[in-house]
């Protein structure tokens, strides 16, 4: 873990990392920072920039996990092809958003696609039972 850490804020490192650790290895530091879904349409592959670009250009129905619309609320929760953020565990490469009403920009990012959907339900959840403000000010995943 903490040659992915020095290697994602070093990239001069990661050139030299060793190839036991792949998610940083392929001569460029793109390799590792990208993915694209694979063939099941659920599982992130990692990928070069310029793969995820080409796949992102032509996968707008494939990237969208699900979207809501609550009220004056709309839910979208998606495949985000980029890594924003890892931890031990992997990268964070869905994310679920309020993209209208009041709650706008509250997001929560997770790692796979049965997570994203699990986070939506409680988005939505939260919105339709008018609770979401107390629940987002109480949940550490999400972001307002």
């Amino acid at each position: 873990m903490l040659l992915r850490l020095l290697a994602y804020f070093f990239p001069s490192f990661a050139r030299n990392l060793p190839p036991e650790v792949p998610m940083f290895r392929s001569g460029d530091i793109e390799f590792g920072f990208y993915y694209k879904l694979g063939p099941d349409g659920r599982t992130p592959v990692p990928c070069t920039s310029k793969q995820a670009s080409e796949w992102f250009e032509t996968a707008d129905a494939e990237r969208i996990v699900r979207k809501t619309d609550i009220g004056e609320h709309r839910v979208s929760t998606v495949f985000t092809s980029t890594v924003y953020d890892f931890d031990e565990h992997g990268p964070f490469l869905f994310e679920a958003m309020v993209l209208e009403g009041p709650f706008y920009g509250s997001l929560s990012r997770t790692r796979t696609w049965e997570e994203s959907e699990i986070m939506h339900e409680e988005f939505c959840a939260h919105l339709r039972d008018d609770t979401f403000e107390e629940w987002a000010r109480n949940n550490p995943r999400v972001k307002t």
